[in-house]
């Protein structure tokens, strides 16, 4: 049998595996958010090429083994949860917008401070595939432009669960999304916006009415639709001369790229052999990432740049780098066997760890800070999901500065008031 032959018999057992844990889930828990159909999404949606394409056995082999793991789960996945919010009583709605909107005032005047020092808006858009390169040594910039990602999910949440918003709130709420939807267009970020919008659905679907089958298909076809639109936007928008065009010569206006996300450092790997072993490295990185490169310029690198320089001799000069996903950053760690065994390990014990919080769900109802703790559970399974093509500490890092940090500081301002504030500095 050739080659080609059984590559095409490994990737009719992965759609196979696929459909089946699809079903079996479906079958245990009609839940359409449920943490295994999420799982799949991401599975199918940034492997999707493997179907289509053609890639090396041993790529498909990986990818068969993540398929196979989604369907052995798929029995042990917890029953549907159907969380009882209760309303929130003793939280004040207007200390919590409060708070939101001077969150999110940081990411706003440092989104314009951006551009300022960019030279204008214009400056700003045509240099945006180079802003790898402006952040660098700027963490804080990410950090701050961020949150206003997170206030829109706080705000969203928390108008559905205090039970009295009025108009004037939701059109408030309304114009908030606006400003985070510019700021995330600017950010040139696919994830930024489309990420955001998803941890908003599901929190929809949990906390006011849960959306249908055929509801969340058609979100998924928006979603592939935006996501391939607005990377070949990115990648052919050129500003000059005060005015917008795009650049001729390009293949289209659709970048289909994030459909191999997860296969394309399985190439690299498998191609490139013979380099060195991080020994670890990569995951240690989520700690040091925490230190400033002013106060630590030696902190270890990443799996995605440790990946990019080491696998691809740094071929974008470190304006890009490639995301390795959990088996090939553990395989650049601990070479092929261990690797692709704790790489594999490592993606089940995160899939584990995202049944056990959905479980936890339905305790939710007498807190209030429910509204929180589902915006955590959400993105702690989405953070589960996209490791598989994703990185440990860029994944972990995103999910501690991003999520957790701007949600304590919401959580704190609403049990301190300035006057007791005052009174304790007396």
């Amino acid at each position: 049998m050739s080659g080609s032959a059984v590559d095409s018999i490994l990737v009719l057992l992965c759609s196979l595996f696929t459909m089946a844990a699809l079903a079996v889930s479906m079958l245990r828990n009609g839940d359409i958010f449920s943490p295994l159909k999420i799982y799949i999404l991401f599975n199918v949606f940034f492997y999707l090429d493997v179907y289509i394409g053609a890639y090396a056995t041993e790529v498909v082999l990986i990818y068969l083994s993540q398929c196979f793991m989604l369907f052995v789960i798929s029995y042990v996945e917890p029953k549907r949860v159907v969380a009882s919010f209760e309303k929130l009583g003793s939280v004040s709605k207007g200390k919590v917008v409060s708070i939101i909107w001077m969150v999110s005032f940081f990411s706003i005047f440092n989104q314009l401070l951006i551009i300022f020092e960019m030279g204008g808006i214009f400056n700003y858009i045509n240099n945006i595939s180079l802003r790898v390169e402006y952040f660098r040594g700027k963490g804080y910039v990410l950090i701050l432009n961020n949150w206003i990602s997170i206030m829109s999910v706080v705000y969203l949440s928390f108008l559905l669960n205090v039970g009295c918003a009025k108009k004037s709130d939701r059109m408030l709420y309304f114009i908030h999304f606006v400003v985070f939807v510019c700021i995330a267009l600017l950010s040139g970020s696919r994830s930024f916006l489309l990420m955001t919008v998803l941890v908003q659905i599901v929190i929809y679907h949990y906390c006011k009415k849960n959306i249908s089958v055929m509801r969340s298909v058609g979100f998924i076809a928006l979603f592939l639709f935006i996501a391939a639109f607005l990377g070949g936007v990115r990648n052919s928008v050129d500003v000059s001369d005060d005015g917008f065009k795009f650049k001729t010569g390009d293949a289209g206006y659709y970048n289909l790229a994030h459909f191999k996300y997860g296969l394309t450092p399985l190439e690299i790997v498998f191609d490139v052999k013979g380099k060195e072993l991080l020994y670890g490295e990569t995951y240690i990185s989520l700690i040091t990432n925490f230190i400033p490169r002013s106060i630590f310029p030696g902190k270890l690198d990443t799996g995605g740049v440790a990946f990019t320089k080491i696998y691809t001799g740094n071929q974008w000069g470190g304006l890009s780098n490639l995301a390795t996903g959990s088996v090939t950053e553990a395989i650049i760690n601990f070479g092929y066997f261990w690797g692709i065994l704790i790489g594999l390990a490592l993606l089940f014990v995160f899939y584990i760890l995202g049944f056990y919080l959905y479980s936890r769900l339905k305790f939710l109802g007498n807190s209030n800070h429910a509204y929180m703790i589902v915006i955590i559970y959400i993105y702690f399974l989405l953070a589960f999901a996209r490791y598989s093509y994703s990185e440990f500490s860029y994944t972990f890092y995103h999910v501690i500065l991003n999520v957790l940090v701007p949600l304590f500081i919401v959580w704190g301002g609403t049990r301190v008031t300035f006057f007791r504030a005052f009174k304790r500095m007396q």
